[in-house]
């Protein structure tokens, strides 16, 4: 799976971690498996970690309906305070489309080029809480590095 997560309780926090190619499909899947998991207590705050994935491939179309999938789940998702990292201009632009094609009465979505500004957005900005989400996104880069090892050697 491209878009893995950890949900960060003590933070009210959902961290994100994206690899190899991102389309349409795999976070259509994320949204279903989110919205549905019983550890996600709205609203949230999502950092998504964009900057190690090759593409972040969407359409124009496929952005709309990104944004059409989560209001689906207007319930569970809504009140949420989102924000992509990712570095590279095309995924960075990209991140910034879907950005601009969220629901701004759902959530509230931006896109950043580093982390530490995005933590200052997030106010995660106690070290504690920036250790205790470096250390479960370094548990889900380990998995998700293997797995990519895994699919992409065997």
């Amino acid at each position: 799976m491209a878009i893995k997560y950890t949900i960060i309780p003590e933070l009210k926090l959902v961290s994100v971690i994206g690899s190899a190619v991102i389309g349409y499909s795999d976070l259509s899947e994320h949204f279903d498996t989110l919205a549905m998991d019983p550890r996600y207590q709205p609203p949230m705050k999502k950092l998504i970690d964009y900057r190690n994935i090759w593409l972040l491939a969407l359409s124009d179309k496929e952005l709309a309906l990104c944004n059409q999938k989560k209001i689906t789940f207007k319930e569970r998702f809504s009140g949420e305070q989102c924000a992509i990292v990712s570095t590279g201009n095309l995924n960075y632009r990209t991140a910034c489309k879907l950005c601009a094609k969220s629901d701004p009465l759902m959530s509230t979505t931006r896109s950043f080029k580093d982390l530490e500004t995005a933590f200052n957005w997030l106010e995660l900005e106690d070290i504690s809480d920036k250790q205790l989400l470096l250390t479960a996104d370094q548990q889900l880069n380990r998995a998700g590095t293997r797995a990519n090892l895994r699919k992409y050697h065997s």
